[in-house]
């Protein structure tokens, strides 16, 4: 379809991306941090990764359209190539630190991705969210590939509307007798799928006018109200709020105060980062909650080991990967991954 124009790049570029990633990953610290006393902070980062996994299935969703538009085809095996250097080194440095440093067993389901489905040692708990995206990557975009966005469009709907009743149905068990059964894929991926189904939305005109209409802050007020009310877990439609509130944010007129808020610059760089923070965090974690250690020179240690994986594993690996088209890179350098 021939090199695309400087204004198909600058669409491809999604404001406020950075500052939702990184309102995701302040959640999961406060969660992780908490002190004891404030009570109402428990499990809320079940809600950042709730958020992490609408931003992936729609940003995903979106690399894969735009690839297409712009080259005319999706190079699956490029795509897999790149996931693999955007996910796993980063998260290779965390797990070799823990077997070499610590003397860590049994990373094997890390590694493989399954973490989700085997429960170990709570410095490696967290790869749950990652072993539950990284299932979602290898089914997702062969249907979307294979079966066009219209038709993908149905399944991913269906899929989304079938896993929130399946969650809907288990709440008291999963509340009360098996809270760790919530992190299988069959009773999280309707947040991916739901950010799938924005994703393909956004390319009817239509849509995109009746979501700019819909006001941001008094949805913004009720997302605040489910993630006061639930916390074990997340309700079907918080999935859809969230979708409904990023896919606003990506339509707002640059200057307005809540892309204003969402662009600044220290919030955009713990968006930037996040991924690497999501990874180290749970070490000083741990500390913290076994040893109750102040949280503040913690969080600065997270800060700094996620810094450095990103800007001297993160950034340069990505590199070396399989190139997509430039619209298609643009999308893929804002990819969150946790």
């Amino acid at each position: 379809m021939g090199k695309p124009n400087e204004s198909e790049i600058s669409r491809s570029r999604i404001p406020t991306l950075d500052g939702w990633r990184a309102v995701a990953i302040l959640l999961v610290l406060l969660d992780h941090f908490r002190v004891a006393k404030y009570q109402t902070l428990a499990l809320i980062g079940q809600h950042g990764v709730t958020i992490f996994f609408v931003l992936s299935g729609f940003l995903i969703t979106s690399l894969l359209l735009r690839e297409e538009q712009s080259a005319g085809r999706v190079s699956l095996g490029a795509f897999y190539g790149r996931r693999f250097l955007r996910i796993f080194p980063a998260a290779a440095c965390y797990l070799l630190f823990l077997k070499l440093f610590l003397h860590i067993q049994g990373l094997q389901p890390c590694f493989l991705f399954y973490q989700n489905y085997v429960r170990e040692t709570p410095l490696i708990f967290h790869f749950w969210s990652l072993s539950v995206e990284e299932q979602f990557y290898l089914v997702w975009p062969p249907i979307l590939v294979f079966l066009r966005p219209k038709r993908a469009l149905w399944v991913a709907l269906s899929g989304a509307v079938w896993v929130g009743i399946a969650r809907g149905l288990r709440t008291s068990y999963f509340m009360f007798e098996n809270p760790e059964l919530s992190f299988r894929t069959q009773y999280r991926a309707d947040a991916l799928l739901i950010g799938c189904v924005l994703a393909i939305l956004l390319q009817s005109p239509r849509f995109r006018a009746w979501l700019a209409k819909v006001p941001l802050v008094p949805t913004l007020i009720v997302l605040g109200l489910c993630i006061s009310r639930y916390r074990i877990v997340v309700p079907f439609w918080e999935s859809v709020l969230i979708a409904i509130i990023l896919g606003g944010c990506s339509l707002l007129a640059e200057g307005s105060v809540i892309r204003t808020l969402l662009e600044w610059k220290p919030l955009a760089w713990l968006g930037q980062i996040s991924y690497s923070v999501y990874l180290w965090q749970q070490f000083p974690a741990c500390i913290h909650g076994r040893l109750q250690a102040h949280a503040v020179p913690l969080l600065a240690l997270t800060f700094g080991i996620a810094a450095a994986s990103y800007y001297c594993v993160e950034r340069p690996l990505r590199a070396f990967g399989p190139r997509a088209p430039a619209v298609a890179v643009r999308i893929e350098e804002s990819i969150a991954t946790a």
